[in-house]
This record gives structure tokens, sequence and C-alpha cells, in this order.
């Protein structure tokens, strides 16, 4: 083969493969225009109590919840999966080597952060133990 026709070859795989990745962004851009963020606050809550649920596709971003003891268990049923149930010292015990969860004790503050929760179908957050919600934050991204 000639080497203008490699050339001319070259240069048209090339001009493809960019036709191709433009049309990656565009899908790319056109998916995350569909997501819809939310954040829910609940304040003063008894337990034991139902902190968030829903039905739909969606993912808890971050939940972070401040009890006024450590007497708290946190129960995540996902797609009627249970993903957690733990305690605060559970929770608190293997912060320490994970990134999706982490404890802290602040001023007879005991919160508990949770991120990247997934759900196809459903999702219930439930909170049970001898304690008092003071907060509990919800952030959650929404297929629309």
């Amino acid at each position: 083969m000639p080497l203008p026709r490699l050339l001319e070859l070259a240069l048209h795989i090339v001009s493809q493969e960019e036709a191709q990745a433009n049309q990656l962004t565009k899908t790319v851009t056109t998916i995350t225009k569909k997501l819809k963020q939310q954040i829910h606050i609940r304040k003063n809550l008894d337990t034991p109590t139902t902190i968030f649920s829903d039905k739909g596709e969606g993912k808890i971003d971050e939940i972070t919840i401040i009890s006024t003891t450590p007497d708290i268990t946190i129960k995540i049923v996902v797609d009627n999966y249970i993903v957690i149930n733990n305690s605060w010292n559970e929770l608190n015990e293997i912060s320490k080597y994970i990134t999706w969860a982490s404890t802290i004790e602040d001023d007879n503050n005991y919160i508990i952060s949770l991120t990247n929760i997934n759900y196809t179908n459903t999702i219930e957050i439930t909170a049970y133990g001898n304690t008092k919600i003071k907060t509990a934050i919800i952030k959650i991204t929404k297929s629309s």
C-alpha cells in the first residue's frame, strides 16, 4: 500500500475514534441530567423509628445520624435484604478500616455517617435503641 494511502487510512481511523468519543460524552451528559439530588432532614426522633424509606431506584449518597447516646442500632434494608444492622459501637470499631462508615463522639453527640448505598426497588433505614435522634440528614440521588 502506498504511503499516502496508509496516511489517509490512519486519519480516517483517528476521525472515527474522535467521533465515537464525542458520542460517548454526549451520552454521559444525557444520563447525568436525568439524576436528581434531594436532601431530607429529620429532627428530634424517638427510637425506634424509621428514619427514611423510599421506593424506586436511588442511592443514599450520605446519611448522618446524630444521637444523644451510643445506644443506637441502625438497620438498613435494601430491596428486602438487610445490608446493615449494626450499633454505634460496632460501627465505631470497623470504621477504622473502611471508608463507607464513620463514627464520631463529640460533646455528648454520637454521630454515624454512612455513604454510597444503592437501591433498585426499596430502602428502609430504621434506628433502634435507648436514645433520641437529634438530627438525621439524608442526601440521596434519584433517577428521574
